[in-house]
């Protein structure tokens, strides 16, 4: 397993955050994750992708299989919405100009928002569940074939927003991979090709995160063979 994530050459140009979040939890045969776009049209979309982020993974925790994330989702929705009221709370500073001002103003009554893409893996059992809303690209290979799981092209309508909830739709979708697999979970950022093999995952991220026109960059990557003997330990790739 490794991951990266790494704000765009224009938000490092000008000390902006980076508007994904990445974050994972494994313990033994089991890793929860979460891989969130923020909408940087949005207000402080770094911050809503955090409180998605942060709450898939606790909820995510508890979760089985696909019928039981399904229903417990509500629960999701709630705790995002909780933490987001705390951070509404926020004032905008009076240091900033007027216009600066006037702007974020506008944006936070319209509300912060974030894609995602995010799931359970389970070894022990091989029951794995991904719950997904949003552009945010998910690819799984089986036996080193062609992708046997491809959601590229999933629609930007589909997100949640701390004004409204969750907007369109959220998947979810219960899965059993035959080894070994390999399930790829990547940003826009890094869109612009598919994912190489696994030994050229760190040119592939490194090579995208210098284009000039790149946005933000995240990625998780998990690779299992049955004969694998801690397949959910790895190192993430340092960026800025």
């Amino acid at each position: 397993m490794c991951s990266g994530t790494v704000r765009s050459a224009e938000a490092r140009a000008f000390d902006e955050p980076n508007q994904d979040y990445l974050a994972f939890r494994a313990e033994g045969e089991r890793l929860v994750f979460a891989v969130c776009d923020g909408v940087g049209s949005s207000f402080r979309g770094d911050i809503a992708a955090q409180i998605v982020g942060e709450t898939l993974l606790d909820w995510l925790w508890a979760v089985e299989d696909a019928d039981e994330a399904t229903r417990l989702w509500p629960q999701a929705i709630d705790e995002m919405a909780s933490r987001a009221r705390r951070f509404a709370e926020t004032e905008i500073s009076a240091d900033l100009p007027e216009v600066l001002r006037d702007v974020l103003a506008e944006k936070q009554e319209r509300g912060s928002e974030s894609m995602f893409a995010s799931g359970v893996l389970d070894l022990h059992s091989g029951r794995h569940v991904l719950v997904w809303a949003g552009d945010v690209r998910i690819s799984v290979t089986e036996r080193g074939a062609s992708p046997a799981f491809d959601a590229t092209a999933f629609s930007t309508a589909n997100r949640w927003s701390s004004k409204h909830g969750l907007i369109g739709e959220v998947a979810v979708r219960e899965f059993r991979w035959n080894p070994p697999w390999r399930l790829d979970i990547y940003t826009d950022g890094l869109a612009s090709e598919p994912p190489p093999a696994s030994g050229q995952i760190r040119n592939w991220f490194e090579r995208s995160t210098t284009r000039p026109d790149a946005d933000d960059c995240s990625f998780l990557s998990v690779a299992w063979d049955k004969d694998d003997q801690a397949p959910l330990t790895g190192h993430p790739l340092s960026g800025a």
